[in-house]
């Protein structure tokens, strides 16, 4: 384990560039895989043929964006946001590689534009499907690190952990009704945050840092709750404003 995870310096001085290092590795990387492949494999099940387009869960998909951000507003120890740093890098690193070496495709999973709806949700699932590329599926990102922030968020505290880990299971549940992953995506998803886990997190020790030392108090969710919200009116505004 790298010794830089266990110094005993204030968060305030790494908080935000740990996040905007993690925020770039993520985006450059994901770019860049996207655009070093084209054509993929097709993981269709009969499963995900069952599974029914549900327009409307694009609402509870797009929180993928911001599902990452979750430690910010919960973990307040900062031994435990270079452990989340740490988890994140190892499951970039791991989605990247299988990226390259596996590309899938999720062209045949998604409906054919006759099929997506009129109005505010047909707009946010044509979007979401021209930023998210289609090659860049398996493991689903979004939804590894929907899992970690999870793990953070019961690491600093149990009750947040509880609601972060329902969060979780919407947001996969949705990347399905979205056809945007397969369900493979999400198997390989959460194997590659159980890595993270394990190697970063689980040797984190809740017990031996005080409970206001080690999570906000409940204005720290609120905000992060108050950011999606934010992020929400901010999309809906943007799709008005072109209809205009």
């Amino acid at each position: 384990m790298p010794s830089w995870l266990e110094r005993p310096t204030p968060t305030f001085h790494e908080r935000w560039p740990l996040s905007a290092a993690i925020v770039t590795v993520f985006v450059v990387g994901y770019a860049l895989t996207a655009a070093a492949t084209t054509e993929g494999a097709v993981l269709m099940t009969p499963l995900d043929r069952a599974i029914p387009f549900v327009p409307a869960s694009i609402l509870v998909y797009s929180s993928v964006y911001g599902a990452a951000l979750l430690p910010l507003f919960v973990a307040r120890c900062p031994r435990l946001l270079r452990r989340t740093a740490w988890a994140y890098a190892i499951v970039l690193a791991l989605a990247f590689a299988t990226y390259l070496v596996f590309p899938v495709s999720g062209v045949p999973l998604r409906p054919t534009p006759a099929e997506l709806p009129e109005g505010f949700l047909g707009w946010g699932l044509r979007t979401t499907y021209r930023i998210d590329a289609p090659n860049n599926l398996f493991p689903s990102l979004h939804l590894a690190a929907a899992a970690l922030s999870a793990a953070v968020a019961w690491k600093a505290r149990r009750r947040y952990g509880v609601l972060a880990f329902a969060g979780m299971c919407a947001i996969g549940i949705s990347t399905w009704t979205v056809k945007q992953h397969y369900v493979a995506d999400s198997v390989a998803a959460l194997l590659c945050a159980a890595v993270g886990w394990a190697v970063a997190l689980r040797g984190y020790r809740p017990d031996e840092v005080p409970d206001e030392a080690r999570a906000y108090g409940p204005l720290g969710p609120l905000a992060y709750l108050g950011l999606m919200a934010l992020f929400c009116v901010g999309a809906f505004g943007y799709y008005r404003l072109g209809q205009g």
